[in-house]
């Protein structure tokens, strides 16, 4: 017995997964404080002392659109950066 598909009747449900927000960029007392699950990953992965990993990580930011963020709430160069434990001044 043939079965016939009605595609008017079908009902189709999609689910698509996201990080929750995958980055947080607020100013504190003039210091830049980003936060975010996969930042703090990236910083415990990190080994700050070898230029390769370092590189990696301010590729993975600019990727991701922290430095844009960072950008577009104002930044100047010479400004403090926090992101958990790491803090360091920003630069173009």
């Amino acid at each position: 017995v043939p079965v016939l598909y009605n595609e008017e009747e079908a009902e189709e449900t999609v689910i698509s997964y996201k990080d929750d927000i995958p980055f947080t960029v607020t100013v504190e007392d003039g210091v830049y404080v980003v936060e975010g699950s996969w930042i703090k990953r990236m910083i415990g992965s990190t080994n700050f002392e070898d230029n390769e990993s370092l590189q990696y990580f301010q590729n993975a930011l600019r990727k991701k659109g922290v430095i844009k963020a960072l950008e577009e709430e104002g930044i100047n160069e010479g400004d403090l950066v926090r992101m958990y434990e790491l803090e360091f001044d920003y630069m173009r």
